[in-house]
């Protein structure tokens, strides 16, 4: 055992894993928040294109203008039963990622207004997530 433990586990620091969460994170949401996965899962299938890409084919417009439209008409899920350190991991990683995704296949004349379903539930992670069960994790 390292004579060091005390001290690592004040900084959050697994002995075994570093910096690097003990288990391994959650490669899926559960149902509740599966229309998370699901958007972004189309998003990579369908390998959306920069809004500002030289050359940008109107139908890669228009395939990331659907996903947009999609995007915005999905419903502001809930995100009170995010009671875990991984799920609340998952969550950020999902809805980053989505947001990314829809500000970078934005045209460059547009202007950048991010849809509630991805900016609410984001900002109530936000202010959720710092501390869970009363140890701080993100």
């Amino acid at each position: 055992m390292s004579p060091y433990k005390n001290e690592l586990h004040a900084f959050d620091v697994d002995e075994r894993a570093g910096f690097m969460p003990p288990s391994p994170p959650l490669t899926r949401l559960p149902q509740l928040w599966e229309l998370w996965e699901t958007i972004l899962d189309a998003a990579i299938h369908a390998k959306l294109q920069l809004g500002g890409k030289v050359g940008l084919a109107v139908e890669e417009a228009e395939a990331s203008e659907a996903w947009r439209v999609r995007v915005r008409q999905l419903p502001v899920i809930p995100i009170c039963e995010l009671d875990s350190p991984m799920l609340l991991r998952r969550a950020h990683l999902v809805l980053a990622y989505t947001l990314h995704l829809y500000i970078h296949t934005l045209p460059l004349t547009s202007p950048i207004c991010i849809p509630k379903p991805i900016s609410l539930p984001l900002n109530k992670k936000a202010n959720v997530s710092v501390h869970v069960l009363g140890k701080r994790i993100l």
